[in-house]
């Protein structure tokens, strides 16, 4: 909900924003969507290796699954840094289009900026699946409510209340989205998770 409502600002901003925002998000779940598969091994394999108090192997499950959504992202980051023309064209309607004549320079930047998010995202998504499969669940599900719904208020506080424009804006977004691994990382590292009661 928080993330929609997030697409839903960017989209009230204008017309412009809207197609440029839209080239973005799609690019965006092409870069994400295959890291929840990461995020299911991660909480398979840290459920399984805590069950069996085997500590070392949940730590090299986290370090794998990292390693492997990390080399995945890097191929998204190199081309929505190297190619982010060609890939806004993608979504061209064709010539004369005055909206997405204006979108595609603001796509381009974002997309260039996203390069950084998409690769703190696989961090985000491996520890959040660590962290439940060792049975974490409600400390993650309030953590990553609130970290979004935080994105979602910075973003109208940026864009809306200060009116900063729209790059402004989503770099806001970016360094929130980038720091939220550290909010996970801090939480597996302390090892609360260790003494939840299991039933």
């Amino acid at each position: 909900l928080a993330f929609n409502t997030l697409i839903l600002l960017f989209q009230g901003m204008s017309p412009v924003v809207a197609t440029a925002s839209a080239v973005l998000f799609n690019w965006d779940m092409v870069a994400y969507v295959p890291l929840l598969g990461l995020g299911v091994a991660a909480t398979s394999l840290a459920g399984r290796y805590s069950g069996a108090r085997d500590m070392a192997a949940v730590r090299r499950s986290i370090r794998s699954c990292i390693l492997i959504g990390v080399g995945f992202s890097a191929v998204a980051a190199v081309f929505f840094v190297g190619m982010p023309s060609v890939l806004a064209d993608v979504f061209s309607p064709g010539e004369g289009n005055e909206v997405f004549a204006e979108a595609k320079p603001i796509a381009i930047s974002m997309l260039r900026l996203a390069s950084l998010y998409v690769l703190f995202e696989v961090p985000l998504v491996v520890l959040a699946g660590a962290l439940r499969g060792t049975g974490d669940t409600f400390w993650v599900m309030c953590a990553l409510v609130v970290c979004n719904w935080f994105t979602t208020a910075e973003l109208w506080f940026f864009g809306y209340f200060l009116s900063l424009g729209v790059i402004l804006s989503w770099l806001a977004v970016v360094v929130s989205y980038s720091l939220f691994p550290l909010v996970l990382y801090l939480r597996f590292r302390s090892g609360a998770w260790r003494h939840l009661r299991r039933v």
